[in-house]
């Protein structure tokens, strides 16, 4: 057989058969501000207020996991925390994240503060892998799937509170 014959043909493997990747859709603006305050409020578990503040920097700093994950000279800034990464198809690019953010809080250095009682972000990675109940860090980085999981974790548990409370409030 010949390698256009049919037969040998590998169907829709190729870049061009895939249908293009849908663009993430980006979180609501009111979810945005319940995390920032979620991040500034002391008295929450301070592993979700980690978690929270992450989502913080993907999101205000249109990042990628990865990229975060793997940022080189990430320190805080008067206004921004800032970084560099080696990017997807871009190579090194630096990157910004404003601190204050849509509700007005400087969610940024609280964020920072915390990181740094964790002896975090390490030489080598942003973030260290969760324990099993988001109580605290284990040796090693976090992958994108623990990431993922934790995100929802923060999400369904640490944030149902807020966000409860303030739709009660909004129907009162």
């Amino acid at each position: 057989l010949h390698l256009d014959h049919s037969f040998v043909k590998l169907e829709g493997k190729g870049p061009k058969d895939r249908p293009p990747p849908k663009p993430a859709r980006c979180p609501d603006v009111s979810l945005i501000v319940q995390v920032e305050g979620f991040v500034c409020d002391c008295s929450k578990p301070e592993v979700l207020r980690v978690i929270g503040g992450i989502f913080l920097v993907l999101a205000h700093g249109v990042l990628r996991w990865a990229d975060l994950q793997n940022a080189n000279n990430v320190h805080l800034a008067p206004h921004a925390i800032l970084g560099s990464s080696d990017m997807k198809r871009q190579g090194v690019r630096s990157w910004a994240c404003l601190i204050v953010g849509f509700s007005k809080q400087d969610w940024g250095t609280s964020f920072w503060y915390l990181l740094q009682s964790f002896h975090l972000p390490s030489e080598f990675f942003f973030i260290r892998r969760f324990n099993s109940t988001y109580s605290g860090f284990l040796p090693g980085p976090a992958s994108f799937t623990g990431m993922l999981n934790a995100l929802r974790f923060f999400l369904c548990t640490g944030l149902s509170h807020c966000l409860l409370t303030s739709i009660l409030l909004f129907q009162s």
